[in-house]
Order: C-alpha cells, then sequence, then structure tokens
C-alpha cells in the first residue's frame, strides 16, 4: 500500500507488518463518530466506544488483539479520494479508556514521521509522558505505545457520503482537505 502527498511526500507499506479488514474499520470510525458526537454519554456509550476501537490484526497469520488509537479523513488533492488514516497499537493489559489523540493529530503526526523520519517503515513509537501531583507524592511515569499507521481509500460512492454526513454531524471532527 502506498500513501503520496502532492509534493511533500510518499511513503510505502509493507503488506506484511499489519493486516487488518480496512471495511470493518472504517465502519467501526464511523460508528465511533457518531457515538463522539453524542454530548451526554451514557456508561453503554463509553463501554461501545471501547468496544469499537478494539479490532483484530494479523502479522504474519498470526491473529492479535489491537486497539486504535486515533483516526483522521484526509483528501491530499482536488481529485483525489477521501484516505482513512488511522494508528493501531497492540493491546496492553492497562487501562486503555482515554483516546491517545485529538482530532487531527493523527494527520499531524503521520506528515511529521515523514518529513522527520521518512526512511522508517512500517510502525512507530509513541512516549507519553504523565505526571500525577494530585496526591501527597509526585509521580511521573513513561508508555510506549507501538503505532501501526492504516491508510485506506475510501473511494464508494455510498463510503463518501456516509463519512460526509457522520462529519456535518460531528462539530468536533472535520476532513482534512489539503487540495
Amino acid at each position: 500500500m502506498r500513501i503520496e502527498g502532492d509534493v511533500s511526500f510518499s511513503y510505502e507499506f509493507n503488506p506484511m507488518e499489519l493486516a487488518v479488514d480496512t471495511h470493518d474499520v472504517y465502519k467501526r470510525l464511523i460508528e465511533i463518530c457518531e457515538l463522539e458526537s453524542t454530548e451526554e454519554k451514557s456508561e453503554e456509550d463509553v463501554t461501545r466506544l471501547e468496544e469499537l476501537r478494539r479490532i483484530k490484526g494479523y502479522i504474519g497469520g498470526y491473529e492479535l488483539d489491537y486497539h486504535i488509537e486515533g483516526f483522521d479523513f484526509v483528501k491530499f488533492g482536488e481529485r483525489d479520494e477521501i484516505q482513512l488514516l488511522a494508528f493501531l497499537s497492540p493491546i496492553r493489559e492497562q487501562d486503555r479508556s482515554r483516546q491517545l489523540f485529538g482530532n487531527g493529530d493523527v494527520y499531524s503526526i503521520f506528515k511529521y514521521q515523514f518529513e522527520d523520519r521518512g526512511k522508517e517503515k512500517g510502525k512507530f513509537e509513541l512516549k507519553v509522558h504523565e505526571i500525577d501531583d494530585s496526591g501527597d507524592e509526585f509521580v511521573t511515569e513513561d508508555y510506549f505505545y507501538t503505532l501501526h499507521p492504516i491508510v485506506a481509500s475510501i473511494w464508494e460512492p455510498y463510503k463518501i457520503e456516509r463519512v460526509k454526513k457522520v462529519l456535518e454531524d460531528n462539530p468536533e471532527r472535520e476532513l482534512i482537505d489539503l487540495s
């Protein structure tokens, strides 16, 4: 799979690294956008969001559980298709209910990685430094996440309309149009 920006970057993915059902990822992300737009989220909604973020992936024929850490919908050129950019990471035992990336962050990090370290292939590592000064003692901790970039073109008309509709209903998210 290959993704290219007008002049700024091009990146090639090795299909042996991580295989996922991109249609399933698309459906999950549409539902996540719909649930995100709900102002008052019930406990069921929060549980459903976490379920939607868990997905099966395959590396070298082995099935593994992954977590969708963040995603953006991007259009690189006027005649280009909408691209789905998502970061997945292997599920770890610790609490994963928080979202690592805000809206627009996935694209920014994706582009930064190309400019800064364009020769790396297949996965990135994210370091999250947390500080807790709420108690009697000051605690800091680093978490490292292995991120696998997923890129899928959304070219089917019904999928494009669904993306536009869900983005219209969710003012927190937008189609990043770089044309």
